[in-house]
């Protein structure tokens, strides 16, 4: 059985009344932050691709503080996959670090 970090939890609304999830290949975990997930979020920062998810340009609308960052690397810490909608950011994190593995639970 494969356990994911789910970015939300998954509230009961029209958005998802369609969502189905096979819960007998996944089941959802809450991870911490350990020295582990620090040491690779750093390692993440010093990589050219990632920093725009961490460092906010002067003309963005929303600050971006890594938060991103943070969850993969807590993830990979913990030898987990991430569960999310945000599939644009975490893929470009996958693509630099392959252990991730993301799952958008809205796809087909």
């Amino acid at each position: 059985m494969a356990s994911l970090v789910c970015r939300r939890a998954i509230r009961s609304s029209p958005a998802v009344a369609g969502l189905s999830i096979d819960t007998r290949r996944y089941h959802a975990v809450i991870v911490g932050l350990n020295a582990r997930a620090g040491a690779i979020v750093g390692q993440m920062l010093t990589n050219p691709a990632l920093q725009p998810l961490a460092v906010t340009p002067l003309q963005a609308h929303r600050p971006r503080f890594g938060g991103d960052l943070i969850i993969a690397s807590a993830a990979l810490a913990h030898g987990v996959g991430v569960a999310t909608r945000n599939i644009v950011d975490f893929t470009l994190i996958a693509a630099h670090w392959p252990d991730l593995s993301v799952i958008d639970p809205w796809a087909a």
